[in-house]
């Protein structure tokens, strides 16, 4: 039997033994374990309410455990207790429909989404996994998002991911990675203004997202607002030191088309060498062979010219 399944009889419980003291009086055994068993299914329902980044729910669950928890107990009237029970029992009730009903769909459509964006993704050779964090850091990885066009291969697959995101946010419009997903299916296909749309969101849900600031840099590139997308690249880096090679080449690239010769010069070099630290000499190649566009006769193109030989 599924989790939901046996969390929703043990709700339905729970919502009968809540009912049964306004019919009756039980013996004070009966409200001790009255007490447990609401604690534990309160402390059920945050836990999915918090998963599910349903912020009212989370907060009407943690009173609930807290006015019936047994181990700092709280005493009211008893008038006082069988209106507390009703509404609690109203509450679960609720919960069975919207939470629990909720969650089931929310999951369904957001696996969905991540099929569809790796079957994408996977006829480019870049492999996905449903692990929120590997997920994510690996959108670093090709530095630029792929493209694809109406009748290409993976565009009805791009499409259904996109609509499938879009209904997990419908669910719940409090998931940052959503937004971010559907932000970065918007961008393969070519809709730059709402993928910078969504990854504002995203923002706006996760300030420290330093991937959602690079992404939307990018975005703002293919929109020609050069300003933004340097604004973004420069707080992704501050947020991501670790990555800073990934921002600072892109910024270097924003200054590069923009004229500011000298600032991307800095950018490149820097990317360069924090690369070959990584022992990545393609993309420290990379920056150099941008660098020799802009000056070729520069010092900093001799030095990573060096380097790159002695690093080998």
């Amino acid at each position: 039997m599924k989790l939901r399944s046996l969390f929703t009889i043990l709700l339905i419980v729970a919502i009968v033994l809540l009912i049964m003291p306004v019919v009756r009086n039980f013996p004070v055994r009966y409200y001790i374990f009255l007490r447990w068993v609401i604690f534990l299914c309160a402390l059920c329902l945050a836990a999915k309410s918090y998963e599910l980044e349903k912020r009212e729910w989370l907060w009407t669950s943690l009173t609930i455990a807290i006015l019936f928890n047994p181990v700092v107990p709280v005493y009211l009237h008893r008038r006082i207790w069988k209106i507390a029970d009703l509404l609690t029992a109203a509450v679960f009730i609720a919960a069975i429909f919207k939470v629990l009903e909720n969650r089931e769909n929310y999951i369904v459509y957001r696996k969905r989404g991540y099929r569809h964006l790796n079957a994408v993704l996977g006829s480019y050779g870049l492999y996905r996994e449903e692990n929120e964090q590997k997920f994510r850091r690996e959108y670093l990885k090709p530095l630029q998002s792929p493209q694809l066009l109406q009748g290409s291969p993976g565009f009805n697959n791009l499409v259904q991911a996109i609509d499938n995101f879009t209904k997990a946010i419908s669910l719940n419009p409090g998931c940052d990675t959503d937004y971010f997903n559907r932000a970065y299916s918007y961008s393969i296909k070519g809709e730059f203004q709402l993928a910078v749309d969504d990854y504002s969101r995203a923002i706006e849900l996760n300030p420290q997202d330093a991937v959602a600031y690079f992404y939307r840099g990018l975005a703002y590139e293919k929109l020609d607002e050069v300003e933004k997308a340097t604004d973004d690249y420069t707080k992704a880096k501050e947020l991501d030191p670790e990555n800073a090679s990934f921002y600072l080449f892109s910024r270097g690239y924003n200054y590069k088309k923009s004229g500011r010769s000298q600032n991307a010069m800095e950018d490149f070099y820097q990317a360069a060498l924090l690369f070959l630290k990584q022992n990545d000499r393609v993309q420290a190649t990379r920056c150099l062979e941008e660098m020799k566009q802009i000056d070729p006769s520069s010092d900093s193109v001799a030095k990573l010219k060096e380097r790159l030989h002695i690093q080998y």
